[in-house]
């Protein structure tokens, strides 16, 4: 009977190989990359969008048990904080924060999700890269608009983690025109043959970006991105909003509007 030990709180947690295990297979994701948030505004003056964080890589590996010690070490890396919404007019917004690595032991290691960048008064955020693991790539955040829509969160290949997507922001001709968010990255199918969706576009002043579809327990796979936020009203009274939170295990976040 095989033994199926996950580990989810970010930091160091210690794994006890169990009595008479003779193969252990581990799978380490990368933590989400947070998203960038937008800037705050008021028209005609451009408001930029944050760009959509990447999603965690993902690596797999079978380890004789015999060569294991009792116990080992497994770290989780860190999620990362998205960069916080302005509350004050004529203001850049705040880059979020990369993910961070998940090991097992020494013998493998799975790279966080990169850190979308913020909208400034001045232009929207590039997009992210994306991090390359053994089963797949995760895919790039979505970089921030202020003449169109968000830019989608970039799709991961086989079981790697998502983007999120980009940010709308609001363009600097008069009297401003304010653009919804982005759709979230689709994560890659599984054994099964089944993608998860990316988070929904926030729209502007109206309803909020989605999540990124979540991997279920025990699945060994990435999730989706989450959905990128949309700006705020051209007069500074309603600021942009938050983007969508990645889908469990390291789905990138999406950007602020």
């Amino acid at each position: 009977m095989s033994t199926v030990d996950i580990f989810t709180t970010a930091g160091p947690q210690v794994w006890t190989k169990p009595a008479n295990t003779q193969i252990v297979r581990v799978v380490a994701i990368g933590g989400v990359g947070g998203g960038g948030s937008g800037a705050r505004n008021v028209a005609p003056n451009l408001s930029g969008a944050g760009s959509g964080g990447g999603g965690g890589a993902i690596v797999m590996m079978t380890i004789p048990a015999a060569t294991l010690n009792d116990t080992e070490i497994a770290s989780v890396g860190r999620y990362g904080e998205g960069g916080g919404p302005q509350t004050s007019n004529s203001s850049s917004g705040t880059t979020g924060q990369g993910g961070g690595s998940s090991a097992f032991a020494n013998y493998i290691k799975a790279l966080g999700g990169l850190r979308g960048t913020a909208g400034t008064t001045a232009a929207s955020g590039s997009a992210p890269g994306a991090t390359v693991g053994e089963d797949g790539s995760s895919g790039n955040g979505g970089a921030g608009q202020h003449t169109s829509a968000g830019s989608v969160g970039g799709a991961s290949t086989f079981r790697a983690a998502a983007g999120g997507a980009g940010g709308g922001g609001i363009t600097a001709a008069s009297p401003g025109v304010s653009q919804n968010g982005g759709i979230g990255g689709a994560a890659g199918a599984s054994v099964r043959g089944t993608t998860l969706a990316g988070g929904t576009a926030g729209a502007t002043v109206g309803a909020g970006p989605g999540n990124g579809d979540p991997a279920t327990a025990k699945e060994c796979r990435g999730g989706a991105g989450g959905g990128g936020g949309g700006a705020g009203d051209n007069v500074g009274t309603v600021a942009g909003q938050t983007g969508g939170a990645g889908g469990i295990y390291g789905g990138g976040g999406g950007g602020g509007g």
